[in-house]
């Protein structure tokens, strides 16, 4: 079996032993004990006791899985595997990064470089702990076992509840949170995201038809060769929680911009209906810019949908003035709002 540890000089390496290591002083295949192959091909500088107890906590495959320390760990907490072979602790704040998914769970601190067995099974006791039998374990933002489920990041069930300050280890599937989001949420960030997105639009008439673009200052969608209006079936964009309250946000976004062209450069106005985006002092057009990346989640995630949504809802619009105020339509080529 391979056994891995560190040598005097406190690296990790992976020691293979012949046949099973049996009791402590016992005799493989080769005629040494496990304790004596670890001292004398690796360097191992502990007691046979201490050996021994490693093997034994080790473990099996199914139940314990050993990396090396990739930061200092406090102990009693879960670990996440990261990069390669190491691990690091729990942070499941992050929906974004693997480190937000437990493996295993570390029974004692760890230093950075240090090789560390993280137990999957088994019962584990928490000092000052308040929860009951039966209640379902979860992850604190910094790994620590937890009764309270969390609310954004990653949810992962870790163990269930035998008594006041104990539990059994029983690490279950990481999902991530898609956290509620709400109108007057994505309302609150919406114009800055509509300017943002509208000012990423090019201003040099698309080559192909169908593209979204800036007509001067106004929003267009590139007609087909012949000149008529492009259309495309109506698509709703990227199935996600804000793209699906979009239809009805943008709608009253457009409609509460100011009516008087702003004075400064580059703010979303309406001209006649149409959402238009001011243009330079000059009176050329306002530079396209790249889309930022910048801001809050909530204003990044609102910038990605919306600009999707746009692409693929602008083709499907009538081109005929709807019957009802509100409505997004478009006016020949342009984006407009009845």
């Amino acid at each position: 079996m391979p056994f891995l540890t560190q040598n005097a000089a406190g690296e990790p390496i992976v020691i293979p032993i012949g046949g099973q290591p049996g009791l402590t002083g016992g005799r493989g295949e080769e005629g040494r004990s496990a304790y004596e192959i670890a001292v004398e091909v690796g360097g191992y500088a502990g007691s046979e006791a201490d050996f021994a107890a490693m093997l034994a906590n080790a473990g099996s495959a199914e139940t314990t899985v050993t990396l090396v320390a990739a930061t200092d760990m406090p102990g009693g907490i879960f670990a996440a595997a990261v990069g390669s072979g190491q691990a690091r602790a729990t942070a499941p704040a992050d929906p974004a990064s693997a480190a937000g998914v437990a493996i295993g769970y570390l029974d004692g601190a760890a230093a950075a470089g240090s090789v560390v067995t993280l137990r999957k099974s088994g019962r584990v006791r928490v000092s000052g702990a308040a929860w009951t039998a039966g209640d379902s374990i979860f992850l604190t933002d910094y790994g620590a076992p937890t009764s309270t489920p969390r609310t954004s990041g990653w949810a992962q069930q870790v163990g269930v509840g035998t008594g006041p300050d104990t539990f059994d280890l029983a690490i279950d599937i990481a999902e991530v949170i898609t956290p509620l989001i709400t109108l007057d949420a994505i309302g609150s960030v919406l114009l800055q995201a509509l300017t943002d997105v509208v000012a990423s639009y090019a201003i040099e008439p698309p080559d192909q038809p169908g593209v979204l673009w800036r007509n001067q200052t106004l929003v267009a969608l590139s007609p087909n060769s012949d000149g008529s209006p492009y259309t495309a079936p109506y698509d709703t964009g990227a199935a996600d929680p804000i793209a699906a309250l979009l239809p009805v946000i943008v709608p009253r976004v457009l409609r509460s911009l100011p009516r008087d062209p702003p004075t400064l450069a580059g703010v979303l106005w309406l001209n006649n209906g149409r959402p238009a985006l001011a243009p330079n002092a000059d009176g050329t057009p306002y530079p396209a810019r790249p889309l930022p990346t910048s801001g809050s989640p909530l204003l990044r995630a609102t910038r990605s949908a919306l600009a999707l949504w746009l692409a693929a809802t602008v083709p499907g619009l009538p081109v005929l003035l709807p019957v009802s105020s509100g409505a997004l339509w478009r006016s020949t080529n342009l984006l407009a709002v009845s």
